[in-house]
């Protein structure tokens, strides 16, 4: 698939991605989810609520 744009009398065609599918890197995971917070079913919390909390990939009972 290709993205075109005309710019006054030219064109540029530029390739993009079909599937809009990117690489996320590990570090970048672990950076952005770091101290935060989940329940059992995946949501985010902003803090720890009673019973089984998420924190950095470990379960924590409170």
């Amino acid at each position: 698939m290709l993205d075109v744009l005309k710019e006054g009398s030219t064109w540029t065609v530029t390739p993009i991605d079909p599937d809009g599918i990117k690489e996320i890197k590990h570090e970048e995971l672990i950076m952005k989810n770091e101290g935060a917070i989940y329940n059992l079913a995946g949501q985010r919390l902003s803090k720890m609520q009673k019973g089984i909390n998420i924190v950095g990939g470990k379960k924590i009972l409170k």
